[in-house]
């Protein structure tokens, strides 16, 4: 959208907006899949869940580069 704005083009143009949205949507599927797995994870009380969590919680406090992934994965 900034280049269609910065050539003079129509930041309005369908097919352009088009474009941009599948770029948008495939960049940001990882975190809204990672979302979801998360939230079925922690809405669920029965014992394999809650192994789930706390086997998860620490591994990423064991692994820096998997907390600096995600760190980095929400800052995007």
């Amino acid at each position: 959208i900034m280049t269609a704005c910065r050539d003079g083009r129509n930041v309005g143009d369908p097919d352009m907006l088009h474009i941009y949205e599948r770029r948008l949507r495939l960049s940001a599927a990882p975190l809204y899949h990672a979302t979801n797995i998360l939230i079925g994870l922690y809405s669920r009380d029965h014992l394999a869940a809650r192994l789930a969590r706390h086997l998860g919680l620490r591994f990423a406090q064991h692994v820096p580069l998997v907390r600096h992934g995600i760190s980095a994965e929400l800052q995007r």
